[in-house]
């Protein structure tokens, strides 16, 4: 409004001085000014537009940064919460991973006694086993020898009895007989310490 009073100010000063001798440069100034009022027209409404798309975006950038806070709070609770719970379980398995030590320790002595004792224990029972072996065949060859010694005296006495028997018959003169029954005792004696030695070996 002020350029276009401006222009008809100087219009006016002109058709005062006389006639205008130059009507193609007044078209062409008004054209200029037409062109410059319609760009500033656009410029003020691209920033008019421009200023409420950046206020939209202004408004749904803090939107979403305020609903980025709340997320990450959330977040942020969950992860301590969850933090927590994982350090107490973990101070749990450290706790359990020292009893779990403490225990092996504990078996691995009672192991190492238990080796100990097992590997005395076979010794002895070897000892012994060899001790038994040996009086086994001690006595098995004992029995073997007192079994022949009353073999022989059976015979012995087998006989004895046929002789007695038969002297007996031959001869009744008592001190003959006495002689004879002397004889025989003596025998019996005689084998019945063999039998006694064996015995007590």
């Amino acid at each position: 409004d002020d350029i276009t009073g401006h222009e008809d100010n100087n219009r006016g000063a002109l058709e005062l001085k006389g006639p205008d001798t130059n009507p193609g440069q007044r078209n062409l100034k008004g054209t200029l000014v037409t062109k410059v009022l319609n760009l500033l027209k656009k410029l003020l409404d691209h920033l008019a537009a421009s200023r409420k798309n950046l206020e939209e975006h202004e408004i749904q950038a803090a939107y979403d940064y305020a609903n980025f806070k709340a997320q990450s709070e959330l977040e942020n609770v969950t992860l301590r919460a969850d933090h927590e719970r994982k350090s107490a379980y973990l101070a749990k398995l450290e706790i359990d991973l020292e009893v779990a030590r403490e225990n092996e320790d504990r078996t691995l002595v009672i192991r190492d006694d238990a080796q100990i004792n097992l590997d005395s224990a076979v010794e002895d029972l070897e000892i012994k086993r060899q001790f038994y072996a040996q009086e086994l065949a001690r006595i098995t060859e004992d029995l073997a020898v007192m079994e022949e010694v009353i073999n022989i005296f059976q015979s012995r006495v087998a006989n004895m009895q046929d002789v007695l028997s038969k002297r007996i018959d031959q001869y009744q003169d008592g001190q003959q007989l006495g002689g004879i029954e002397s004889q025989a005792g003596n025998l019996q004696k005689q084998w019945g310490g063999r039998l006694n030695e064996v015995s007590r070996a």
